[in-house]
Order: C-alpha cells, then structure tokens, then sequence
C-alpha cells in the first residue's frame, strides 16, 4: 500500500499551490527551510528528490527555461544561492538596480531588439566551439522565406509602406545572408505591417509563425532581459562579472547607507575637478574581492530555472484540496 506523499511533498504541493504560476524550485527550497541560514547542500538535495518523485506521479510539472523579464528576475534570481547573505544582498539591491533602468535616469538596454536577433540568427555567443562553428540559424528558414519574398514585392509595388520595405530587407538578411544593413527587428517589422493592414490575414499569418519559429518568444525575453542586466555588469565571458561603475553609483545614491554596512564596499573616490567645477563620487572598484557585492549577480543569473506548476485540471494525478503550509522560517 502506498504511503502516499512525505510531508516535505506536501509542504511543497501547498506552496506551488499558494504561488500558483510563479514558483521556482529556486524561490520554494528557501521558502520550505526549516531554519535560517544558508542552505544546506542535503536539504537542497532531498527537496530535489521531493520534485521528481511529484513529478513522476503526475502531480507536478517542471518548465526549464531562463527567467524572460525583469519581474521574474528580482522575484526567483535571489534564490539562485546557497548563502543566505547573497539572497538577502539580492533581495534588497536587485529592486533598486530595476527602479534605476526603468528611470529617466537609466540607461537603455544594451542591445536592440535588431541586435538581439542578429545575435540569435548568427549562432554568436556560448561556447567558443559554437562561435567558431559559425553556423547560421536562419538559412534553415532560406527555402520558407523564398516563398514568402515575391508576394511581399509584389504588395510592395502598390504601396508606399516604409514598414513593408524594411521588412523584406531584414527578411533577406536574416535568411538569405544578403549584405544588407538593417536596424529593425524583423519581428517590429511585422507588428507594424499589422498595423498598418499591408498585409493580407493568410500572409500575415505566415509570418508571424516564420518568426515565432526561427526566435521563440521565451528566447526573445531571454535575450532582451540579458540586454538589461548587461547594463549592470561586464562580460561573463572572459570570467566572472563584475558591477558596472555606473551601477554600483546608482546603488550607492539610491542606498548608501546600506551599502557603507556591506563587507568590503570601498567608500567613493571623489573626482578631482577644475576651477569652479566640482567633481562627483567615482565608484569604479568599489569592493573588495571577497565582498558580497561581487556576487550580487554572477554568471547564474543566466542559467535556466525550475518552473513548478500544478498539473492542469483534468491532467490526472492532479492533488486534492489544499491545505495550509507549515509556517516556516526564512
């Protein structure tokens, strides 16, 4: 006879049920601990086993992928640690570095939109084996695009959209690896022929699947989330990222009283100016290397997370009626 579910399977049912659509297995491992502090690697591992013996018997779902915005970004990246004083540094910061972007005063994402798919198209970043691979993504789209090119031209002959133009222009660079310099984002391109009724329904269609197809709308938010939070800091390419002078200046007039309590923060070098003009604080190597600012965000931020989910209804193996979660300290 089955004993049915542990009650650490049963805590955790309640909690994805509690945060329905939003639970990491990330966020819930620090939320179901049993005391403060850092996470130890057993109990890390027995809530693992917890989620595949769930997920084996139907009564939860698991979607793998990176975090796709910056909600998602200040909700479960936290939780990417085993140290309770790097979430708390996250928890606390990462808001302000998100109240910082969105500002008048903040900076644009790094890349374009444009940007961003040129970097998808043409295999670049990952492993240096992919780079030097050099293989491009959208010719495997060559043959559909070529269906699709004469009956835009042909639109294009009785119409002076300029959106329709560049259209098929990011159409023949993106698939056919024509030499042609665009700065529009071949999926921008298509919104706007919508808006503009250029196009007829079934081509419209067409399209939009073409898109979808060669940048799925999850590895778009990826990549425009990565645009973000490269404003934040360096390259993880060559090692370990460090915060950008800028940001750190940001995080230190937003919180600077917090930031003086953090281990190893260096307090700001004053500028030196001349005559009347009166230099700012400069914040380049602004802490030390062990400090916990240097972990603030590393290379985990963009590695995939575990997305838990109840199974829909219907689905079979679906739990029975919730109950309260054991009160739990964080």
């Amino acid at each position: 006879m089955s004993r049915g579910h542990g009650i650490l399977q049963r805590d955790l049912l309640d909690c994805v049920r509690v945060h329905e659509g939003v639970s990491t297995l990330e966020s819930i491992r620090w939320v179901l601990l049993e005391k403060p502090g850092d996470l130890p690697k057993s109990w890390t591992y027995a809530l693992e086993r917890a989620v595949k013996g769930l997920v084996k018997r139907g009564n939860l779902t698991i979607e793998t992928r990176p975090l796709a915005n910056l909600q998602e970004w200040v909700t479960h990246y936290p939780g990417k640690t085993h140290r309770h004083e790097i979430r708390q540094l996250r928890l606390d910061l990462l808001p302000v570095l998100v109240e910082w972007i969105r500002s008048d005063e903040g900076p644009r994402p790094l890349y374009s939109a444009d940007e961003n798919e040129r970097f998808h198209a043409r295999g670049e970043g990952g492993s240096l084996a992919k780079r030097l691979d050099g293989k491009d993504l959208g010719i495997a789209f060559a043959s559909e695009w070529k269906t699709l090119e004469p009956q835009l031209r042909q639109l294009l002959a009785h119409t002076d959209s300029d959106a329709l133009f560049y259209l098929i222009a990011r159409g023949k660079h993106l698939f056919t690896q024509a030499h042609i310099q665009t700065r529009v984002s071949f999926g921008e391109m298509i919104d706007r022929c919508a808006e503009e009724k250029v196009l007829p329904p079934p081509l419209l269609a067409q399209l939009r699947s073409l898109a979808g197809r060669f940048l799925p709308l999850e590895k778009a938010a990826a990549l425009e989330l990565k645009s973000i939070i490269y404003r934040f800091i360096t390259s993880v390419i060559h090692g370990h990222p460090d915060l950008k002078p800028e940001a750190m200046e940001a995080l230190y007039k937003m919180r600077p009283d917090y930031l003086k309590a953090v281990a190893g923060f260096k307090p700001p070098i004053e500028r030196k100016g001349r005559g009347l003009w009166i230099g700012e604080p400069h914040l380049g190597g602004s802490y030390e290397k062990g400090s916990p600012l240097a972990r603030l965000i590393d290379q985990t931020t963009f590695q995939k997370f575990k997305f838990l989910r109840l199974p829909e209804a219907g689905a079979g193996g679906a739990p029975g009626h919730a109950r309260q979660p054991q009160k739990r300290a964080v």
